[in-house]
């Protein structure tokens, strides 16, 4: 697996394409990684970035965090949508994510990179989340990899099975506040997190409950890089 492939490719200008997702995408005869437009429900259409090369293709990139340049402190509109752009740092929006998880059985790779430069990976062979009535659900079996099971290995903070939460839409188990508050950043928490993918971007490795992290590749260490991609199975 070459754990940076995600982070290379150009910039594509395919316009709208019939694809459900970037697997799709590749079979239509795509090589290259880049920003496609895929309809990941018949009433919805997203530009996202492909990643047709790290262990064979296929990956949709649901998430990307490189340098800060968008804020994921957002409310639940905000991530039931989506938004940021694929080429810099998005989040592709929770109505897609379920569209593009509810029509097969679907796996997760997360890619991340420390601030010195060591990439570890985490993958689930299957992975999906439940529609918006129940508060988009996460659902997640089957962990392999190099940075350790920051979502499941741990009982009393499992963040599978929870509910997605946002600075406005408080669904997580914190019993003393809201755990949104403390990491600013839209996720499935339970009390509150080993895993804060989408909390707060420092420009260092800065140590702390805020920071974007997994805990059992670095404790509480601030990520330079994150991307989470799905593929069908």
């Amino acid at each position: 697996m070459t754990e940076d492939a995600a982070f290379t490719g150009v910039l594509q200008s395919q316009g709208l394409t019939t694809a459900r997702d970037c697997s799709e995408v590749q079979s239509q005869g795509h090589d290259c990684s880049g920003v496609y437009t895929i309809k990941p429900s018949s009433t919805s259409t997203v530009q996202v970035w492909c990643d047709l090369h790290t262990d064979g293709g296929r990956w949709t990139v649901v998430q990307r965090r490189q340098d800060g340049s968008v804020d994921f402190d957002r409310n639940w509109v905000n991530y039931r949508a989506g938004f940021g752009a694929p080429h810099t740092e998005y989040w592709i929006g929770n109505e897609n994510l379920f569209g593009l998880t509810s029509s097969g059985k679907t796996e997760l790779l997360i890619l991340m990179e420390t601030w010195n430069g060591v990439w570890r990976y985490a993958r689930y062979s299957e992975f999906w989340i439940n529609n918006e009535s129940d508060k988009y659900r996460l659902g997640l079996v089957g962990y392999s990899g190099t940075a350790g099971d920051s979502l499941l290995n741990d009982t009393a903070s499992q963040q599978a099975g929870c509910q997605f939460s946002t600075r406005d839409r408080d669904n997580d188990k914190f019993y003393d506040g809201v755990c949104t508050d403390i990491v600013r950043g839209g996720f499935w928490y339970n009390m509150c997190a080993m895993a804060t993918l989408n909390g707060y971007y420092y420009s260092s490795a800065v140590t702390g409950v805020l920071s974007c992290h997994w805990n059992t590749f670095k404790y509480q260490e601030s990520l330079k890089t994150v991307c989470m991609m799905v593929r069908k199975v």
